[in-house]
């Protein structure tokens, strides 16, 4: 089926690249996620860097909770650039990557609406600026931000009891 991804991939000429970066995220330091992070990134260099239409905004990766956007530099720096027009498209694994604090995730991603630049969520196959996603988006923030919620008092009985 054809969709706006395809779009974007065909509707750019060679004069006028468009300007793709990724966004990458693992919260903690662990061995596991170090795996992940690395992998994200790789994947994300050589999808952006093999297409010639194409041109390499950047990998912008933290390894900070998702939870609050002060403590992500480069998520910050990637919307500034954005800010700045030299990024068009967005890339990251899922919306639980991009962020899991609902207010922060819808509010960046109307900024990034207002300047026309989408940010496509792989797992979920969403692009930001469809006329639904938004809903769809703000449902899986909530999710990603329950998740969260759900976990610290886990970890913190897990601490507490030491298991």
């Amino acid at each position: 089926m054809f969709n706006e991804f395809e779009l974007l991939r065909r509707n750019v000429s060679d004069q006028n690249p468009l300007k793709v970066a990724a966004y990458c995220r693992v919260s903690t330091e662990s061995a596991e996620q170090d795996i992940s992070f690395k992998a994200q990134i790789e994947y994300y260099t050589n999808l952006i860097q093999s297409n010639p239409n194409w041109e390499f905004a950047g990998i912008f990766a933290d390894k900070k909770s998702g939870m609050n956007i002060k403590d992500r530099a480069e998520f910050r720096k990637m919307m500034r650039k954005c800010y700045f027009g030299q990024i068009n498209l967005i890339f990251t694994k899922s919306v639980s990557r991009f962020g899991r604090n609902v207010l922060d995730t819808l509010s960046c991603l109307q900024k990034l609406a207002d300047k026309n630049i989408t940010v496509y969520f792989e797992e979920q196959g969403i692009h930001s600026l469809s006329h639904d996603a938004l809903m769809a988006i703000g449902m899986l923030s909530i999710h990603a931000q329950q998740e969260v919620s759900g976990q610290r008092p886990k970890c913190v009985l897990g601490h507490s009891t030491k298991l």
